[in-house]
This record gives structure tokens, C-alpha cells and sequence, in this order.
């Protein structure tokens, strides 16, 4: 790997199948958009939003197509993820390759986010470094009506009004509000619980963009809880959330100032409509 700028990381999830993408000719990051494959444009937001970083893109489901099609670049480096259990192991693949004793900032972003724009990736680097919290994640506000808000796959972001401020509880995947048999508590600061119904975390309309940044040494030994004791059986990013609060740290959430910029290209569908923007 390179060794400019050795503070600054960035992982890109690009290992998946995407099996509700059933567009058999392209790999889901390698779908075209204005004559460049999906991941392109993710990398990008990225080269020009983060500035100097070193970069790890993580690969399984085609690979040889993927690096092809991306190729090699001066800062960028490729892991291979030879089971796709998840993003949270997408990221303990991207952890790998950092030396030990690497010290700096890891960035984590999905490789079919292809609407991210670079300001928005500089703005999500500026909020970071200016706070340093533990934890700093993107997120969304659905647009629609009450039905179509609970259908949405989108992970849910829970929060609650805690002395007169946001504080972000954790993030919740659909699969796993719709394997409650009712809701769930999460534990508050002060040692208080807040309990959550399933048809409450159902009409949060602010969701998970996938996009993600830690202090290595916070992220460091809180990875190492992360487990695939959940309905998914995958390892999941979006937990960190809960294991960073339960340690001590802050978590902060960022609004995306155009919803837009959060939409992905799981199906056919969703390509089509990117296509068409």
C-alpha cells in the first residue's frame, strides 16, 4: 500500500452478489450510469470528497471483472473477502490490511451509493475531524406517506430527545424490526432504557446510508464484538452503533442534505430509476 498520507483510510464494500439484482450481465457495483460502472462513480466522490487517503477495496463476487474493470491506482489496494458473511465483515477484511500500528481515521462507504456526491463526502470528512466523535455515520429522511415510509428496506435510525439533545441509539436493519415479536428497549446513558414498539421503529423515516467513519483506535477493539448472532447470521456494520455506545463513545449522525444521494442500486428497478436521473 501506498504510504501517503498513512492517517487517513477509506474501505469500499464492493464483495457482494446483490441477489435482488437480477441483472445477470454486470456484478451490481459494475452496472453502468453514464457510461461508468456504479463503483466508479462511488470512488469518484471519494478520490475528490476525502482528499489524501489510502484506499482498500473490497472484493469477492467477481472479482476479476471488478479489478478489470477499476484497475490500479497509486492509493488503492485490494482485499479479497473470500466469504461475504456482511458489511461488518467487509470491514474486518478492510481492517486486515491496515499495519497494526497504523494510527488515523477509517471511512467506510458501499459500492452501490453511485448518487454520493463529493461535497457531501468532504462535509461527512469535515464534521468528523471537527468533533472527533467515536462514531460519525450518514443518513437519510423518506420522502411518502406513512405505508410506503414502513415498507421501505432501508435500515431505520433510532434516536430519542436526551436532555435536550438528538441522541442517536442505534441503527436497525428491516429484517431485523420485522423479527421482533414486538420492539425492542436500548439503553440510554444515564442507565434508563428507552423501549421502542415494532410499529414505532417501523415509522422512523430516518434511515442508513451505509456511510461510515471511526478513530482506528476506538474501532479497533470494538470490531472484535462484532458478531452474526442475529437473524441475518452476517456480521453488520450497523451494529457498531450500540457497541460504541455501550463503550463510552459518541455517535453522531449526518442528514444528507439531498435524500437523493443515499439511494443504491440493490434491483433492477432501482438501476433503471438511477439510469433515468
Amino acid at each position: 500500500m501506498s504510504k501517503q498520507s498513512p492517517g487517513r483510510f477509506a474501505a469500499i464494500a464492493a464483495a457482494g452478489k446483490g441477489t435482488r439484482f437480477t441483472v445477470t450481465e454486470y456484478p451490481k457495483v459494475l452496472a453502468p450510469l453514464g457510461g461508468r460502472p456504479c463503483l466508479q462513480w462511488v470512488l469518484d466522490a471519494i478520490d475528490a470528497g476525502l482528499g489524501e487517503h489510502q484506499q482498500i477495496l473490497v472484493v469477492g463476487h467477481a472479482e476479476g471483472r471488478v479489478r478489470a474493470a477499476i484497475g490500479p491506482a497509486p492509493h488503492r489496494m485490494y482485499r479479497t473477502q473470500v466469504r461475504q458473511e456482511g458489511t461488518g465483515h467487509a470491514l474486518l477484511t478492510a481492517l486486515e490490511a491496515i499495519p497494526p500500528g497504523a494510527d488515523g481515521d477509517l471511512y467506510f462507504f458501499c459500492g452501490d451509493k453511485p448518487k454520493l456526491r463529493p461535497d457531501t463526502v468532504a462535509r461527512f470528512r469535515e464534521q468528523f475531524e471537527r468533533d472527533r466523535p467515536g462514531m460519525l455515520f450518514l443518513t437519510a429522511w423518506l420522502d411518502g406517506n406513512d405505508a410506503e415510509v414502513a415498507a421501505s428496506r432501508q435500515g431505520r435510525v433510532v434516536s430519542t430527545d436526551y436532555h435536550g439533545r438528538r441522541l442517536a441509539l442505534g441503527i436497525l436493519e428491516r429484517k431485523v424490526i420485522e423479527g421482533l415479536a414486538d420492539g425492542c428497549s436500548f439503553r440510554l446513558p444515564d442507565g434508563s432504557h428507552r423501549y421502542f414498539s415494532r410499529a414505532e421503529l417501523l415509522a422512523i423515516r430516518e434511515v442508513n446510508v451505509s456511510t461510515y467513519a471511526w478513530p482506528l483506535q476506538v474501532l479497533r477493539p470494538l470490531a472484535r464484538h462484532l458478531s452474526k448472532d442475529n437473524s441475518q447470521r452476517e456480521y453488520m456494520v450497523t451494529d457498531l452503533v450500540k457497541i460504541c455506545l455501550e463503550a463510552g463513545h459518541t455517535v453522531q449522525a449526518l442528514p444528507l442534505s439531498d435524500p437523493a444521494e443515499g439511494k443504491g442500486i440493490d434491483t433492477p428497478e432501482q438501476w433503471e430509476e438511477l439510469s433515468l436521473a
